[in-house]
């Protein structure tokens, strides 16, 4: 066709008819429908943490080699495996973690799982966000049968190097009780997106805690979202209509959504949005991510109010189709590994 050997009209005819065939081979093919996501996505993790590893040299606690399957082995901490948001430092977190959590507590905190949460896991931060971090440590065994009080939880919220943070982490066997009851909390920080501290006994953890998914967790993404609806209109009602507050209903019933429908637990509202129908979250996005306490015209409430009770029956609908099993099933499995990771120490 370039030497003109060729008129433009049969290769045009050619096209048509090579698409048809195109699109009718798609239907008989044995492809999946969608490519294998979730292997991917754990490949990509595997290369960037040792990738991490090489990066930041990271030292053991000894100096002595961990012999395989020790205690120095299981809870050596990676940092940082997965890439963070722009906005994120991660030289000012480890600092951070260093200086007013992990040798700044009142005994040195055990760390098996750290991630960043809040609005840089959902998908809308603004500039002045803080920095959620969430995480899940372990008490020693000696210390729970000894008459010393352990660190059940563990809360520092503090301005550092001009940014505000707030750190929480709870001790492993609460969290387990909770992740058996359907706490979403518990469950996005160990498959939320951005792990920031990882062990190998917390990929363990991570790995039962996707095993313990359940029904149960519509229980908490309902209540979520009620509490979320009467916040706003409490506020609404004093004349103050935020984005902040409309854009966590809209993530807390979109992630609970999804999870009963698929098994995927997807924090980021913006990733859900097209899948359910929710274009005005865009715009509530484009308000929060300029100021924190963004707020909105009382004319364009209607259509949010709207779209928001149309999520609470598709969320309500959800827990009956949900492919989720109706309690989860390794009770024992979660219970073994408490006991063995307190017993580390």
């Amino acid at each position: 066709m370039k030497k003109q050997q060729v008129p433009l009209a049969d290769v045009l005819e050619s096209a048509r008819l090579l698409s048809k065939q195109i699109d009718a081979e798609a239907k008989e093919s044995r492809l999946p429908e969608k490519p294998d996501f979730t292997a991917a996505d754990d490949f990509l993790k595997l290369c960037r943490r040792e990738s991490a590893k090489t990066s930041l040299a990271l030292e053991p606690v000894s100096s002595v080699p961990a012999k395989p399957g020790s205690a120095q082995e299981k809870l050596y901490p990676t940092f940082f495996p997965v890439p963070l948001p722009p906005d994120v430092r991660p030289d000012a977190v480890e600092r951070f973690l260093a200086a007013r959590v992990l040798e700044d507590t009142s005994e040195k905190l055990s760390l098996l799982w750290l991630a960043l949460s809040g609005a840089h896991a959902y998908g809308f931060p603004s500039e002045d966000s803080d920095l959620d971090l969430k995480g899940v440590h372990v008490v020693p065994a000696r210390a729970l049968l000894g008459l010393r009080e352990t660190q059940g939880a563990v809360d520092v919220v503090s301005v550092w190097e001009e940014r505000e943070y707030d750190f929480t982490s709870n001790e492993i066997g609460h969290v387990a009780h909770l992740l058996l009851r359907g706490n979403g909390n518990m469950f996005e920080r160990f498959l939320g997106p951005f792990p920031v501290v990882t062990t190998p006994a917390g990929h363990r953890m991570r790995l039962l805690a996707r095993n313990a998914l359940s029904r149960k967790v519509a229980l908490h993404y309902r209540g979520f979202f009620r509490g979320m609806m009467r916040e706003y209109r409490t506020e609404a009602g004093a004349g103050l209509r935020t984005a902040k507050r409309l854009l966590y209903a809209y993530r807390v019933a979109l992630t609970g959504i999804h999870l009963l429908l698929t098994g995927e637990l997807v924090t980021n509202v913006v990733s859900l949005l097209e899948e359910y129908a929710c274009p005005n979250v865009l715009e509530l996005v484009q308000v929060k991510s300029s100021r924190e306490k963004g707020t909105l015209p009382e004319a364009d409430e209607p259509r949010y109010l709207s779209d928001l009770a149309r999520l609470e029956q598709v969320l309500e609908e959800a827990v009956s189709r949900s492919i989720l099993p109706e309690e989860p099933t390794n009770r024992g499995e979660l219970e073994e590994l408490i006991v063995e990771t307190r017993l580390l120490l």
